[in-house]
């Protein structure tokens, strides 16, 4: 059976025979691979992205999960670890100096608080 099926994610790998892709699901990132003859080589695109650029956008929608009450352990930690990830491709490329750092470290400030408050609420 044969279907069109569209896939958003960091690829991982990539050989003559076949890509491996890391993708989100819910509070997971999976990591599928398919193998070349499973896809139109014309509907293939990739594009670059800096680094930190990636790291922020799933770190923003895994912070943006929480308090859903679904997996909210998950989201919390893997948007702090997206946020470390970030903040660490922007030391190496631009310094410590950098205002973008100070802005993921004020945001990971207030996720930790957040997560403070989240586990007080659940323990009550």
């Amino acid at each position: 059976m044969w279907y069109e099926r569209v896939v958003f994610g960091k690829l991982v790998s990539q050989d003559k025979n076949k890509i491996t892709v890391g993708r989100l699901d819910g509070s997971r990132i999976i990591i599928s691979t398919y193998s070349k003859r499973e896809i139109d080589i014309r509907t293939l695109h990739s594009k670059n992205v800096l680094e930190a650029r990636y790291y922020l956008e799933p770190a923003e929608y895994f912070s943006g999960r929480t308090w859903d009450f679904t997996d909210d352990p998950d989201d919390f930690i893997q948007a702090i670890r997206c946020y470390e990830k970030a903040k660490q491709s922007i030391t190496e490329t631009q310094g410590r100096d950098s205002d973008r750092i100070e802005g993921i470290n004020k945001k990971m400030e207030q996720l930790q608080a957040d997560r403070r408050v989240w586990i007080r609420e659940i323990e009550s």
